[in-house]
């Protein structure tokens, strides 16, 4: 049962809550895109940014396998975490 005063008005506005969470047991919150940043770079990735409003982070890695293997790591840690390949002119 949440403890912070607005969990607790929804609670009793609306019933029970029944969520998800990112967080993999053992593994530090992850709270910030310099947190999502540092993964990428532990993953392998050789570059590293976020969006202009930190609303998505992404690495580029030297090849697909690579960026693939990151993404399942990834996957334990973050709740949302996608490969993509750039296309050609």
């Amino acid at each position: 049962i949440p403890d912070h005063p607005v969990a607790l008005k929804i609670i009793e506005e609306f019933g029970p809550i029944i969520t998800t969470s990112a967080n993999v047991h053992s593994h530090k919150n992850p709270r910030t895109c310099q947190d999502a940043l540092e993964d990428l770079t532990r993953c392998g990735a050789l570059f590293v940014q976020m969006s202009g409003a930190g609303s998505a982070v992404y690495g580029i890695f030297k090849s697909a396998p690579v960026a693939r293997e990151a993404e399942t790591a990834l996957r334990e840690k973050w709740a949302v975490c996608l490969t993509a390949q750039t296309m050609p002119y």
